[in-house]
């Protein structure tokens, strides 16, 4: 895959047929990778913890793109970050979003979080182009939690669909469903604007 980026520009293993700028070069060499002025966390969500403790102590911003909760603690992916690297500036990176639809250049929205408004701007400014929009958050764990949660109201859609309740009752379970998801986020310190506005809680059912 690394080979197939740098000399080709395309990710034949994930991404396949999608050409990717020149300017992105791929490193198999961690290290390497850690000497960026941030690094974007691509790692699946029970794997977060055992993988940031190989890093060395880092103190750029780490902008996790996974979305979950950590089986066996029940913490978000923010609070595993925390722990794991104390000294790394939390980010996170959420939306409704697809590889190749990003890759192919059609319009996708996320959120972009961090503890401070002032990195999530510049996180903002880097990544963004003029088809793929971040908004700038400093509610990291709103934008967490409402990452993790939309994939369980998502299928809870599905299921409403499968057994042809009808519109009347999906509606119903997404409005119980950020009602919910509201009290929750209040008593973990989330916003609720961030909550029923940004694109990481974005449902598509």
């Amino acid at each position: 895959m690394v080979d197939s980026i740098n000399s080709r520009h395309v990710n034949d293993v994930f991404l396949p047929g999608v050409a990717l700028p020149p300017a992105i070069t791929a490193t198999g060499d961690l290290a390497l990778a850690t000497r960026s002025e941030a690094m974007l966390f691509v790692v699946p969500a029970q794997h977060l913890r055992a993988t940031l403790k190989t890093l060395p102590p880092l103190r750029i911003p780490l902008v996790l793109c996974a979305k979950g909760i950590e089986r066996g603690t029940g913490k978000l992916l923010t609070e595993v970050l925390r722990e794991a690297a104390p000294d790394a500036e939390a980010a996170i990176l959420s939306g409704p979003s697809f590889a190749k639809d990003v890759g192919i250049g059609l319009p996708t929205a996320v959120t972009i979080a961090t503890g401070r408004m002032d990195t999530a701007m510049r996180l903002q400014a880097s990544l963004g182009s003029a088809t793929f929009r971040p908004y700038a958050s400093d509610d990291l764990t709103g934008v967490a939690l409402g990452g993790a949660a939309k994939n369980v109201y998502a299928i809870g859609c599905g299921i409403v669909a499968g057994m042809k309740l009808g519109d009347s009752a999906r509606a119903a379970f997404l409005a119980r469903g950020f009602a919910e998801l509201c009290r929750l986020g209040e008593a973990l310190g989330a916003r609720s604007e961030t909550l029923m506005d940004c694109p990481a809680l974005a449902i598509w059912c």
